[in-house]
């Protein structure tokens, strides 16, 4: 049986690129709950804790809430996580009909004055 690695948050900051004080704000709302080492109370996180780090950086790049990503690692359910995804996918669309309406209109007043 081999035993699985640990890690401490700054080795896990460094693998993912990202920072100590994210890793911990994860932990403080609740989205990761790594082990905490008995003998010097560090925090050891295991190749799950950075599966799901990994997955949250990558859920909020796509600007997705804390809120919903804490309800997509609480219930991983295919169907619930495809609803919340499709929503959030919706939402961007729209953004970009905005972002295509506002351009359009900038476009219109600056091209006159060229």
């Amino acid at each position: 049986m081999t035993q699985e690695q640990k890690y401490t948050i700054s080795q896990v900051a460094a693998q993912l690129e990202t920072s100590k004080s994210k890793i911990r704000y994860y932990i403080e709302v609740g989205l990761v709950e790594p082990k905490v080492s008995a003998a010097n109370k560090y925090r050891i996180f295991d190749e799950n804790d950075i599966f799901i780090i990994r997955l949250i950086i990558e859920l909020r790049y796509l600007e997705i809430p804390i809120e919903k990503i804490k309800m997509i690692i609480d219930n991983p359910n295919e169907s619930f996580v495809d609803a919340i995804l499709y929503q959030h996918l919706r939402l961007l669309k729209q953004r970009r009909t905005d972002l295509e309406y506002k351009i359009d209109i900038l476009t219109k007043i600056c091209i006159p004055r060229q």
